[in-house]
């Protein structure tokens, strides 16, 4: 028999290799990882970032999220085809990820 998870139980993190570019520069092949609740993505430093949604969000759309270095994003989040377009309010920085 299969295990099913209980209601309420995160599903396992996706780990993907997107297209992704950073502040409007070149695409580049990124490792990606979505656990629901936070995106870690493979900076082009070679650090990695993790963003975590804000709790009064709705993660499986994006939200408002605070990554690592304590700085604010926003994410739009579309499930199919997988892409992901992080912004700062600001707009001092963004980073666009597609299948």
């Amino acid at each position: 028999m299969a295990a099913v998870a209980a209601a309420g139980e995160p599903e396992p993190p996706t780990t993907r290799q997107l297209s992704c570019r950073f502040n409007g520069g070149g695409w580049r092949n990124t490792r990606v990882v979505d656990y629901g609740f936070a995106i870690e993505v493979a900076q082009p430093s070679g650090e990695t970032a993790t963003y975590h949604f804000a709790v009064d969000t709705a993660p499986p759309r994006g939200g408002k999220a605070v990554d690592n270095f304590g700085e604010s994003w926003l994410i739009a989040k579309v499930p199919a085809p997988y892409s992901l377009d992080f912004s700062q309010g600001t707009g001092r920085q963004s980073i666009q990820c597609k299948s």
